[in-house]
């Protein structure tokens, strides 16, 4: 009936027309009101919801290959008559329609929802459409766009490890060597406690959580134990994946020479074993320069006021020993002249040892010479470091094994020159040439000399 109403309306708009030579497409009911024909048709539009939606078209992102994300789109009819026979579609791979596809006659005013799927199998951009059709009705689409991507974004680690100090100072700031972040490609949250860590070693360690990415290093870092054989621990933990640095301080053996090196008034022994310390260079009645030190105070050398110190080479080992001290360049690795800048000498080419830098080939020696003045162990590195920033320098030996080492921070140099095969059976014998801390070439800041 409706359908016959509408044909004999529009023969008699028809009519009205011809009479009138006007195209009239609305008639009066009597009442004053006035229906177009236009106004009794069906309006369908799309709506979503959502930030992947804008006007017709929805963004579904990056989704996991083998997954199944699904958005929900509304289909309204805005006009003034029903839509009939609406036929829904989806087109385009990895797009799938999970709603009904026929939903018959929509009435003015009423919606109907349609459900879509974003499946991807592969990986790559994928693109389609949300279509729906009626009869007499344009269609319009929803464009569908989304990527598949395999595997996904991966927070959690490998597996990494710090490697434990042992031997380390009583109450030293210990820092590990860098461990490497691998297996993510998104960022992954780090925390840590018992200590600090640092990213890329920017030499600014914090406590707080951070984020890292792949590729980026981290180094922990804590004070050692005040108490000798006593271990202390950090655990770092980054995407879940945690690992523990430990540093364990040295045991059973006591230092022989102790100076904390916290005054310029002279000394007349060291804090520790009773060692008489002999001044030379400086102003008079003064040691040096009184600096910000590792640990409280520390003595500064610099160009108009060096000073150095005389100790009795008996106080060294030649069998065996290590000396453990804290030092601040004035002037960064790679300027500079090529003077040497020793930490501590006895400036004998027989019976010696020394460790010394210089800055401008950004190199680290450490040299025992041994009685026969014909061979000698040379123990030499690059070394790089900065102006105005505090180090930590172990250096042993072991006649009887044959070994020398050095360290900074806790971690051991690798070393680009080292002559331990000339170790001689003859020990050296330095007990009778005096012992120099610093230099005439000033290095910088020294702190906390020890000698075990």
């Amino acid at each position: 009936m409706r359908r016959l109403f509408l044909c004999l309306a529009f023969l008699s708009i028809v009519g009205v027309a011809a009479k009138s030579n006007a195209w009239d497409f609305g008639f009066n009911f009597g009442s004053g009101s006035t229906v177009r024909f236009e106004d009794l048709l069906p309006s369908l539009s799309w709506s979503g919801s959502g930030v992947g939606w804008s006007t017709n078209a929805y963004e579904y992102g990056s989704r996991d290959t083998g997954t199944s994300t699904r958005t929900t789109f509304v289909i309204t009819n805005s006009g003034n008559d029903t839509a009939e026979d609406v036929a829904t579609t989806v087109t385009g791979t990895g797009f799938r329609l999970y709603s009904t596809t026929t939903f018959g006659n929509i009435s003015s005013g009423k919606t109907r929802v349609v459900k879509v799927a974003f499946e991807p199998s592969t990986a790559g951009a994928k693109s389609g459409f949300a279509n729906y059709s009626a009869p007499n009705i344009a269609r319009r689409q929803v464009a569908l766009s989304g990527t598949g991507v395999t595997g996904g974004p991966d927070s959690t680690p490998n597996a990494f490890t710090f490697t434990d100090q042992t031997g380390v100072a009583l109450s030293t700031l210990i820092t590990s060597a860098p461990i490497t972040v691998t297996g993510i490609d998104t960022a992954a949250t780090i925390t840590v406690t018992g200590g600090a860590y640092d990213i890329n070693s920017s030499g600014t360690f914090v406590t707080t959580a951070g984020t890292v990415s792949s590729g980026n290093t981290v180094r922990a870092q804590h004070t050692s134990s005040g108490s000798e054989s006593t271990a202390v621990n950090t655990v770092v933990t980054i995407g879940g994946v945690s690992d523990t640095f430990t540093s364990t301080t040295v045991g059973g053996t006591a230092a022989l020479f102790a100076w904390g090196m916290e005054s310029n008034s002279f000394p007349v022994t060291s804090d520790v074993g009773g060692v008489p310390i002999t001044r030379y260079g400086g102003t008079t009645g003064t040691m040096g320069t009184v600096v910000t030190g590792h640990t409280g105070n520390a003595l500064s050398q610099n160009a108009t006021n060096f000073t150095y110190w005389y100790l009795p080479g008996t106080v060294l080992s030649e069998a065996t020993g290590k000396i453990d001290l804290w030092v601040k360049h004035d002037t960064a690795s790679g300027t500079g002249t090529a003077d040497q800048r020793p930490l501590f000498t006895n400036a004998q080419t027989t019976n010696g040892i020394a460790a010394y830098f210089i800055s401008s080939s950004s190199s680290f020696y450490f040299i025992i010479y041994d009685s026969t003045g014909g061979a000698h162990r040379v123990f030499t590195t690059t070394d790089s470091w900065a102006a105005g920033t505090w180090y930590h320098y172990e250096l042993e030996w072991n006649a009887t094994a044959g070994t020398m080492s050095a360290k900074r921070n806790g971690t051991p140099f690798t070393t680009s020159s080292n002559g331990l095969a000339n170790w001689s059976s003859v020990l050296p014998n330095w007990d009778a040439y005096t012992f120099r801390i610093g230099s005439t070439y000033p290095i910088g800041a020294i702190d906390e000399f020890i000698i075990y």
